[in-house]
């Protein structure tokens, strides 16, 4: 049996006990503003990108966004708060 569900990319983290950094997926499915999320999606993902290839000035860009889009994004907010902190240093 299988099921497909909306997710989208969250982040990539480092693990204690683990070598190689695993993915965080949010599935959008069970959220109240999937439809919102969903729209958005792409802009985000793109944005992570960019943000895990150190270009982020354009990844903040994307971020903001989405944020446009739907200011209650605590992932896009998080991550543009994350590229003010390296960019301010």
């Amino acid at each position: 049996l299988t099921t497909e569900y909306s997710i989208r990319k969250l982040d990539r983290v480092a693990v204690k006990g683990r070598v190689a950094e695993i993915d965080l997926f949010e599935i959008l499915d069970c959220l109240e503003d999937c439809e919102t999320k969903l729209k958005t999606r792409q802009i985000f993902e793109e944005a992570l990108k960019l943000k895990f290839a150190g270009r982020f000035e354009e990844a903040a860009d994307g971020f903001a966004e989405v944020l446009n889009h739907d200011k209650q994004d605590d992932a896009a907010r998080y991550h543009l708060n994350q590229i003010d902190k390296k960019m301010r240093g």
